[in-house]
């Protein structure tokens, strides 16, 4: 009798319990138990849906989590590519700058296809400074970091990040202005083109040899793109060790000569062509135009340069 009672209750109980999901699910196929809670979708859209739905409700760290098993699972797909650039995103709105940037590049290196690319470059041209010094910057002993007003600066680095009243520029002016802003301690320029003028001033009295700075050259499928990132660093460098101002002048302009032989050999060797254009501002440079010049016949190209009329916009 208490034998069939205990049976019973037992079928009773089994009954009356609510289905359970089971929590691991063993497969013939992975032959691996797996947490149906955790485990990755199907497909690559899916885990990319998923992903992107806690994304756009601001669950980051649930967002993080799904496009890194994106990732994991699914690398070659054409969703890794758009992960790896929410990963860089969700990374931002943490306020984790340097682990945004790294997660940027990621793109870049591994998944050189991604239409991302040159939005990627634009948004880690905004982050450098803050990525090269932080608020180190306010350390370095030179002499346009002591005259700048920091509130200023910070309102301004403000409005640069969020794109306000900063249009892009892809002008080679704007390069001189920030090189000379730094070696000339000049914040501000009062007429067009003040600071490159005073910056070839000073590269014309270096009379000795001298190597260009680092630079990187970014190739893209219609591009090519030049990295002043490690440029800037070296001449801060000079400037920290007191490096003549005349050398740090004329070694920008070599490295603005050099980076220019790079690119145009590059597109030479991808279409052929050997007829280079020397046209624009900033070819009023002298020392830049010869330097350009000079390089590029060493290198068997057809240079065409003004004759009639200035290379300026006059």
């Amino acid at each position: 009798m208490r034998r069939k009672s205990i049976i019973f209750l037992t079928i009773c109980f089994l009954l009356g319990a609510s289905p359970a999901y089971a929590y691991w699910i063993w497969t013939p196929k992975s032959h691996k138990w797996t947490n149906p809670k955790t485990a990755v979708k199907p497909t690559p859209k899916e885990q990319f849906e998923l992903a992107k739905g806690a994304f756009d409700a601001k669950q980051y760290e649930d967002a993080k989590r799904e496009f890194r098993k994106l990732l994991k699972a699914y690398p070659k797909s054409l969703e890794a590519a758009e992960s790896q650039y929410y990963l860089a995103l969700v990374e931002e709105a943490d306020d984790n700058p340097y682990a945004a940037f790294g997660a940027y590049q990621k793109v870049i290196d591994k998944y050189p296809f991604s239409e991302r690319i040159p939005e990627i470059i634009e948004r880690e041209y905004k982050m450098w400074l803050f990525l090269a010094y932080g608020e180190k910057l306010w350390d370095l002993d030179l002499g346009l970091i002591k005259r700048l007003d920091k509130g200023k600066w910070q309102v301004l680095q403000k409005m640069y990040l969020s794109g306000f009243n900063s249009p892009l520029s892809s002008s080679i002016g704007r390069l001189f202005d920030a090189v000379a802003s730094l070696v000339l301690t000049k914040p501000e320029a009062r007429f067009e083109a003040e600071l490159a003028i005073e910056l070839e001033r000073l590269a014309a009295r270096f009379n000795t040899q001298a190597r260009a700075y680092a630079f990187k050259i970014i190739k893209e499928p219609d591009q090519y793109i030049l990295d002043p990132l490690p440029l800037f660093k070296e001449v801060i460098n000079d400037l920290k060790h007191n490096e003549a101002k005349e050398k740090i002048a004329y070694r920008f302009h070599l490295t603005v000569a050099e980076a220019t032989k790079k690119i145009l050999l590059m597109l030479r060797n991808s279409t052929g062509l050997n007829i280079a254009v020397l046209s624009g501002g900033v070819f009023q440079n002298h020392i830049l135009y010869r330097m350009i010049r000079e390089a590029l016949r060493r290198q068997d190209f057809r240079v065409l340069v003004h004759c009639n009329i200035p290379c300026h916009d006059a």
